[in-house]
């Protein structure tokens, strides 16, 4: 037994795995997602009980991931919740291209557009998920977190409201909203997000990923 297998234990029944479909310069592209909860032994380490999201395009060997830390309340309903690949994707769009994946997160409350970048290359899953096993014994995890981590505020974009299901369009109801579509064409993305009235707002951000230009329902023009 190697020594990260020996200080990284897979809890048993936490995998889940789902393959879903993007379009990667015009052609469509599987993505393999794959969540596991793990506990780490390490004394490096302060986070001992984690979910990680591993995902992996395996034309372009493109791979990025997140982690988040489980309390030990969570470790026991852990396995009884909804699906953590689910969760992912619920607040997350992902990006692919030949050159880089990036997760564009929409997070609940939703104040600005977060933004990871990864554009490292594996011949395979495993030797990826060895890799980032191996940073996180390390105690290095922003190196997990993406290449290019940041975020786009929206208040000044984008109405509070249009955010929002509730009838009275107070700020304060269940936020519903999620960005259904990203693409990228000459230089600039186009991130469109959609409400619970299926109305949409789309943001246009420069390569830095700095909005430049908004319309839709729910715009605020400046």
């Amino acid at each position: 037994m190697s020594t990260t297998q020996s200080l990284i234990e897979i809890i048993d029944g936490s995998e889940e795995n789902l393959t879903i479909q993007r379009k990667r310069n015009g052609f469509i592209s599987e993505i393999q997602i794959r969540a596991i909860e793990l506990n780490v032994h390490s004394p490096n380490v302060n986070l001992i009980h984690l979910a990680m999201i591993f995902v992996y395009e395996p034309e372009t060997g493109l791979f990025g991931w997140e982690y988040y830390e489980l309390s030990d309340s969570k470790q026991n309903d852990s396995l009884l919740a909804i699906s953590k690949i689910e969760l992912f994707l619920e607040e997350r769009y992902i990006y692919i291209s030949n050159t880089r994946i990036v997760f564009f997160i929409l997070p609940i409350p939703p104040g600005a557009i977060w933004i990871n970048e990864f554009t490292k290359k594996y011949a395979t899953n495993d030797e990826a998920y060895q890799e980032c096993f191996s940073i996180l014994l390390a105690d290095k995890p922003r190196e997990i977190e993406g290449e290019k981590v940041l975020n786009t505020p929206l208040w000044k974009h984008v109405k509070r409201r249009f955010f929002y299901k509730d009838r009275h369009g107070s700020v304060h109801g269940e936020s519903v909203a999620k960005i259904t579509d990203v693409t990228y064409h000459d230089s600039l993305w186009k991130i469109v997000l959609e409400s619970s009235e299926k109305r949409q707002t789309t943001l246009i951000l420069d390569e830095d990923y700095q909005v430049i230009d908004v319309f839709g329902d729910g715009a605020i023009k400046t």
